[in-house]
């Protein structure tokens, strides 16, 4: 057998990306993962307090103490609840995430993340302005990953070859198209009344809120569904 064609092969396989994901996935992944892993099972409780009061996202000590707090609203997207709640949204992440990232390049990507995490907290800080229950989970920019989904009919080509990966494909869908495609309408609306009854569905341990951050996740989805446009770089070299 030819010893070449061996070490090509291999050379090949060692080269294709992990599930064909993205690298700045599986960077968000990981920071995701170590951000709940590491409080959780190595911190003190004083610690542990201190950690999710300066980085989750709450709503009363933003509202008073914003020089204070002016970055929550992007640094509650990397913290999670419990072990099912990191899995979850990491699951979503995996599926909407990649081919977006693919689409619009990594750097694009991770601002995107941070305008729809902020869309989504200060919707939740709308309707909750005055809450000190702690906001944490990707949900609101995961949500604003389907949004920008719908944009794009949720159409997607698979590249063959040496580096496979799936990317959103196609001219991004207007406003207009979108807003008269049976699958796209179905889906957001299936989507929001599913998220509303959820949320109202399941009360948090106090009763001041729901335990879910429906409006978050709603303020994402619509943020990425209006927004996508300026990140696509394809879309702006179309128009």
């Amino acid at each position: 057998m030819n010893n070449d064609y061996n070490d090509h092969a291999f050379n090949r396989r060692q080269h294709t990306p992990l599930f064909n994901i993205p690298t700045i996935i599986v960077i968000i992944v990981a920071v995701c993962a170590f951000s709940f892993l590491i409080p959780e099972y190595f911190f003190s409780p004083r610690n542990y307090d201190i950690f999710y009061t300066y980085l989750a996202f709450i709503p009363d000590f933003f509202s008073h103490a914003f020089l204070k707090f002016w970055y929550t609203p992007v640094s509650y997207s990397f913290l999670h609840a419990s072990l099912m709640h990191v899995g979850v949204n990491m699951m979503w992440l995996v599926i909407f995430g990649s081919p977006l990232a693919n689409r619009i390049g990594s750097l694009r990507f991770i601002v995107f993340w941070c305008v729809c995490s902020a869309a989504a907290a200060f919707a939740h800080l709308y309707i909750y302005p005055d809450s000190y229950v702690p906001m944490v989970g990707a949900s609101g920019a995961i949500s604003g990953m389907m949004g920008a989904a719908a944009r794009y009919g949720f159409r997607q080509v698979q590249n063959q070859g040496y580096r496979q990966r799936s990317e959103f494909a196609g001219p991004i869908l207007s406003i207009g198209q979108s807003l008269v495609s049976k699958n796209v309408v179905v889906f957001i609306g299936t989507w929001i009344i599913i998220d509303i009854i959820t949320g109202i569905a399941t009360p948090s341990i106090g009763g001041e809120e729901s335990s879910i951050a429906w409006v978050a996740h709603i303020g994402g989805l619509l943020a990425g569904f209006f927004l996508i446009g300026i990140f696509d770089k394809r879309r702006n070299q179309e128009l």
